[in-house]
């Protein structure tokens, strides 16, 4: 056919540059809102953290993150680029 074909760019322009695609750590996309201070918690990525895997009723105390285990500790907020 006659559609265009894209151009293989050569990697000069980012030569020196790590990949973008690759992440210094895997990005948590999971989240779940206590159920006792309505705080809301990022959870790790991973089907076992999917809004449908959780139980109905979620807790801080629930959270594989140790670090927001806990009512008392501030909420979790999103990152620069994350969706909402």
């Amino acid at each position: 056919g006659g559609g265009k074909r894209k151009a293989d760019a050569g990697s000069s322009a980012e030569e020196g540059r790590p990949p973008l695609k690759r992440a210094a750590r895997p990005r948590a996309t999971n989240w779940a809102q206590c159920d006792a201070c309505d705080k809301w918690r990022r959870l790790p990525a991973g089907p076992a953290y999917r809004p449908e895997a959780l139980p109905a009723v979620w807790y801080c105390s629930m959270n594989a993150q140790t670090h927001t285990r806990s009512c008392d500790a501030p909420e979790d907020s999103m990152e620069e680029g994350e969706a909402e």
